[in-house]
């Protein structure tokens, strides 16, 4: 029979972490094609650090396919394409229409996201993909 602690750890080591770290997940995101301090990417983390958590759970599930932070923290993040290693959660600005919603790529970790121009499209575009398409989750 296991302890309640032991049962609790291995609830971590299956599920992940519950609480999300936002500057555990700043720290590990890999940029494409865009820098640390550009529109897209402060904006991003604005409109990320506005949300509840449960809409955060929801936001990580639509990039990576999981509602839940591996147990070491976002640099643990793992792809689906069988590749061995970490796959890092990715910020990937692309050109595209600003009229466009933000596109996930769940095998790769990684968020498309078009050169809108201001925070409030940003917010809106990001809040309209993640609330309202439909897809599947990896608990």
């Amino acid at each position: 029979m296991m302890s309640s602690k032991e049962a609790l750890s291995l609830k971590l080591i299956i599920g992940g972490l519950g609480k999300i770290d936002l500057a555990d997940w700043k720290s590990n995101t890999r940029l494409k094609h865009c820098a640390v301090d550009s529109n897209v990417v402060c904006w991003f983390w604005e409109a990320v650090e506005s949300f509840t958590e449960e809409r955060r759970g929801r936001l990580l599930q639509f990039v990576t396919g999981s509602t839940r932070v591996p147990l070491q923290g976002f640099k643990a993040l793992q792809g689906s394409t069988g590749s061995a290693g970490p796959r890092l959660f990715t910020i990937h600005l692309i050109e595209a229409n600003t009229d466009n919603l933000p596109k996930a790529h769940t095998c790769f970790n990684r968020i498309d996201i078009p050169p809108y121009e201001s925070y409030e499209k940003l917010y809106e575009k990001l809040l309209t993909a993640v609330e309202e398409t439909c897809g599947f989750a990896v608990e």
